[in-house]
């Protein structure tokens, strides 16, 4: 069973699976055209919700959806488990639980303070599942889904302690097939606290920022796809071929001055960028930024040094053959395998890169900078990295992906895949 972030394929998948859902809770008002719009809009803008499924071979058999809100009671973004459906078929065999954690892991990665979620009143299995739980982190036995034919619904909250603890309220008000707040999880996403502040969002609105980089967020959402990747504060970080250090300042806010970022570029990327990093750098406005120009081959970093590694629409250069100017011909297992010694095991890598057509494998590195989605997700786990997540925060479904990437009308316009990737142990 692959338990993974849905994509914009599954819909038909999915619009099956919530109208069995709704049919089972007696819901009314299903259509389909509208739930396709709802979902495409999920789907599309990551900040006004999530979707995880389960598959198996081939087969939708489970989803998740959990919607996000800004809480000022919180003080911080929350969200709630709006739809939790496992088939009957499926139920019995981990998969709620595997659903349940993996949303819970993306969310605490995301910055949410509170997870919640809503129980039937007399939904005594999905109460045993929830109870059974336990505490966040801990797993599941492949057991924990519940047994009778309930939906999976519920609510879960963290608090100061971040450990799990369960509420059972009154509902003697409540019609006893009412959608009560029956059972309450209280639990701490990561080491969210409710009165912490998103580190990610922090990053973006920290003072001082250039009017460029202010203009540039809009279109590569950095909140959240470093949330994505889980950089902490305290990590050593490579903002790798960074040209002027857009990501590498949003990191030095992010790693605190416990941390270490690397702006590594080459000198081609340094004479490309009119190396403005120096301007970034200068007066030591980022202590704990460091600049270096290096042969991507040989980064001359020892080995498992870094805890995480960004690669931000980049990665396709790596195989790109120029014909003129200062660009060196790379071999890209070389680099790669570079990589992979100076991340640290579970360390993390990040990847954002132009999208090109299915298929096409690395052929439009040259021509347009742009490389398949799939392909580059084989390259980096043929190197010693494993796939975790991706994001469609930065997708653009508009985008015909057949032309160039980085000057005329596609600037900013461009579909990009986000992956993130772990080091293998």
């Amino acid at each position: 069973m692959n338990i993974r972030p849905a994509a914009s394929s599954d819909i038909p998948a999915l619009l099956a699976l919530v109208r069995r859902y709704w049919h089972f809770e007696g819901i009314e008002g299903f259509t389909a055209l509208r739930m396709e719009l709802v979902l495409q809009r999920l789907l599309g803008d990551p900040r006004l919700g999530l979707i995880w499924v389960a598959e198996s071979e081939g087969q939708l058999q489970g989803y998740l959806i959990a919607v996000l809100v800004l809480s000022v009671e919180h003080q911080g973004v929350m969200a709630e488990i709006d739809e939790f459906f496992v088939t009957p078929e499926a139920r019995t065999c981990g998969v709620g639980g595997r659903l349940l954690a993996a949303a819970e892991t993306a969310l605490a990665a995301q910055g949410c303070v509170r997870l919640q979620l809503q129980l039937g009143v007399g939904n005594a299995g999905g109460r045993a599942f929830y109870e059974h739980r336990g505490p966040p982190g801990q797993g599941t036995s492949s057991s924990t889904s519940p047994s009778q034919p309930v939906d999976e619904r519920t609510p879960r909250r963290p608090d100061s302690s971040h450990r799990l603890r369960r509420t059972t309220l009154s509902a003697l008000s409540l019609p006893t097939h009412a959608l009560g707040l029956a059972l309450l999880g209280l639990l701490g996403l990561a080491s969210a606290h409710p009165g912490t502040p998103d580190v990610y969002q922090a990053a973006v609105e920290h003072q001082g920022r250039s009017s460029d980089d202010l203009k540039r967020d809009s279109l590569d959402h950095p909140a959240e796809v470093l949330r994505l990747a889980g950089i902490k504060p305290g990590m050593q970080v490579a903002d790798y071929l960074a040209g002027d250090g857009y990501y590498s300042e949003l990191l030095s806010y992010v790693v605190g001055p416990k941390g270490h970022v690397l702006l590594i570029n080459n000198a081609a990327y340094d004479e490309w960028s009119e190396n403005h990093w120096q301007d970034r750098l200068a007066n030591g406005r980022l202590p704990n930024v460091e600049h270096r120009t290096v042969d991507v081959e040989h980064l001359g970093l020892p080995e498992h040094s870094l805890d995480a590694i960004l690669l931000i629409k980049v990665y396709h250069d790596l195989y790109w053959v120029a014909t003129e100017g200062p660009w060196p011909k790379i071999d890209p297992a070389v680099a790669l395998n570079e990589l992979a010694r100076v991340v640290k095991p579970g360390g993390v890598l990040l990847l954002v890169d132009h999208s090109a057509k299915p298929g096409t494998g690395s052929a439009e590195a040259g021509r347009l900078h742009r490389i398949d989605e799939e392909y580059a997700r084989s390259d980096f786990e043929k190197h010693g990295f494993r796939f975790v997540s991706k994001s469609d925060a930065v997708r653009r479904p508009d985008d015909p992906r057949d032309q160039i990437t980085y000057k005329g009308p596609m600037v900013g316009k461009t579909d990009r895949f986000v992956m993130v990737f772990r080091k293998s142990r």
